[in-house]
């Protein structure tokens, strides 16, 4: 019986191919809960990799952000340092300038327009 099963089970098996059917050998169920829990691994693992490394980047550029507030901190304060009307005061004392006793502006006129020709 079991030679009649085999040949039953082949002239099967050329009929399906002489119609284009294809034939998938039978798998071992456990083979394939296998490979699909060792393909949820390495899914898992490169996920986990993937957030590790922003995790870093993140850090990192936050490292970056408080550095560069930090010099934004002491840049403010030295030009409001060289700013001040002290400062100004010393330097100008330093330079030999002297206060302006008569100030004068100068109005433009309309009609009048001056230009200085060079060569």
């Amino acid at each position: 019986m079991s030679k009649k099963n085999t040949r039953q089970k082949r002239a099967n098996k050329q009929s399906r191919m002489e119609k284009g059917q294809f034939i998938l050998p039978k798998l071992n169920p456990r083979i394939i809960v296998g490979c699909i829990a060792f393909a949820l691994c390495l899914g898992y693992i490169a996920i986990m990799n993937s957030i590790a490394t922003e995790g870093f980047r993140v850090s990192e550029l936050q490292n970056r952000l408080s550095d560069a507030q930090e010099t934004h901190r002491k840049l403010l304060t030295k030009s409001a340092e060289l700013q001040s009307l002290t400062r100004v005061e010393i330097r100008s004392a330093d330079l030999a300038l002297v206060e302006a006793s008569n100030v004068g502006y100068l109005r433009p006129v309309d009609e009048l327009v001056v230009a200085l020709k060079t060569e």
